[in-house]
């Protein structure tokens, strides 16, 4: 009888070996039973990161315990999540996304935003507002014609020596390295320019006339160069070298709708026409016909010729090298971005951002198509790059807003400030603070300087 009892438990324990044996393999293995569907499951994993870091981390409203940012989380049932990040004093981020079975999953280097108040950097009433091409500087006036240079990085304000007995005083533009600006002061009587050039140690402002041609009707950088400046007068159009104090005549009796210099060519826009000049052999070829009534040339770092007009909305982009016209939009405002060669996230270097007044659009060179990122049904005041190119900033319907461009379920939309009447809209260029001037939260009717912090 003993024996029998023995053998019976012997195969009990064989029959729980042989059953608990593949559970416990499928187990390791990363398989759960999934109840919803009766069935088991190759689990997958979620990979999340933020920044900052110790963002707690909740799946379908339920926190996950003992986990924080950045964080593996394993073992995961396919389904759609929704996933989100919490931290003191950032806004709270959430998207639903969908883990698969023997797949992994990310959602990294999410960037929290803070949640914080604007705060006061001067109560000046601004008439002028300038920020360099990677917005490393903003130039302003005020009414009383004082400028002065807003390091965006540092927050620091640095004011330049007073230009006097000019009423009309103008910013005219920044070089391509974001050091130099030239102003423009008018008396009614004659037109003096000035250059204000800017490093680590100091700034300084310096009388540019003399340098320039004769009553010159305007003033370009060279979209490469920041020494060299182009410049226009009855007789043609002019290069001038800051370095070696020179001036040029580069294109005799030219008198082009727009023009800009870039390598050594002089590009036309006339007679609904795009042209290059060869400024070295003289030579002149038509590159592509172009109707964009009032368009002038913007100075940018992409190999495509942009031309845009403020009135009529119009933007247009040429290929110099395929002689077509990449593409034609209706354009409020536009923005490049500067970027990183590092950074592995959003469009490529030298992206552009346009917008009208419902839509906003980016234009990567690379892939030569715009992509529509939104449409609204308030109007667009205001839209920047967040210089890391994953965010875009943007105002509307009296709020400061940010877009990420993970489109992945629907784009997190997230309300930073509010504003009453925006003018201007800067974001630094290390991104960790956005720039504004705005007359909603005093009794003042003068366009005061908030700064808000970012990260």
């Amino acid at each position: 009888m003993k024996l029998f009892y023995r053998r019976f438990v012997l195969i009990i324990f064989i029959l729980i070996f042989l059953i608990l044996s593949p559970v416990l393999v499928l187990y390791s293995e990363g398989y759960r039973y999934n109840f919803q569907k009766a069935k088991i499951q190759k689990t997958g994993m979620l990979i999340v990161s933020s920044v900052p870091k110790k963002a707690d981390i909740y799946l379908d409203g339920q926190k996950v315990m003992g986990q924080q940012t950045p964080a593996r989380i394993q073992y995961l049932l396919p389904a759609d999540y929704e996933l989100k990040l919490s931290k003191a004093d950032y806004h709270d981020w959430q998207k639903k996304l969908p883990v698969y079975d023997n797949l992994t999953t990310f959602a990294e280097k999410i960037i929290l935003w803070k949640d914080v108040q604007p705060q006061l950097v001067t109560s000046q009433n601004l008439t002028s507002w300038l920020a360099s091409p990677g917005n490393k500087n903003i130039a302003q006036i005020d009414e009383n014609n004082n400028l002065q240079i807003l390091d965006t990085a540092s927050g620091k304000i640095d004011k330049l020596p007073s230009i006097k007995n000019y009423s009309n005083i103008k910013l005219i533009g920044w070089s391509q390295n974001e050091n130099k600006l030239i102003i423009s002061a008018d008396n009614g009587k004659q037109t003096t320019y000035y250059l204000a050039s800017k490093d680590i140690f100091n700034i300084s402002l310096t009388n540019l006339t003399s340098l320039l041609p004769a009553n010159p009707t305007s003033l370009n950088w060279d979209n490469g160069d920041s020494d060299i400046i182009t410049s226009e007068n009855v007789q043609g159009i002019w290069q001038v070298n800051l370095l070696q104090k020179t001036k040029t005549l580069i294109a005799k009796n030219e008198s082009p709708d727009s023009f800009l210099t870039a390598n050594n060519n002089l590009y036309l826009f006339e007679n609904q026409a795009v042209y290059n000049f060869n400024i070295n052999d003289k030579s002149l070829n038509k590159i592509s016909d172009l109707h964009c009534d009032g368009c002038h040339f913007i100075t940018n770092n992409i190999n495509k010729l942009v031309l845009w007009d403020k009135t009529s909305q119009q933007l247009a982009l040429v290929d110099p090298e395929n002689k077509v016209p990449t593409i034609n939009a209706t354009a409020k405002n536009l923005d490049w971005l500067i970027k990183k060669p590092l950074d592995f996230f959003g469009p490529q270097n030298n992206s552009l951002l346009f917008y009208n007044d419902w839509e906003i659009w980016i234009f990567n060179p690379a892939k030569g198509e715009p992509e529509l990122i939104t449409r609204f049904g308030q109007k667009i005041d205001a839209a920047v790059w967040h210089p890391l190119g994953r965010h875009i900033v943007f105002a509307n319907d009296n709020k400061i807003k940010i877009i990420e461009l993970d489109n992945r379920e629907l784009r997190n939309i997230i309300d930073l400030a509010t504003v009453n009447n925006l003018k201007n809209l800067t974001v630094g260029s290390n991104g960790n603070e956005l720039y504004f001037n705005d007359s909603s939260t005093t009794t003042s009717s003068a366009d005061i300087i908030f700064k808000l912090q970012l990260q």
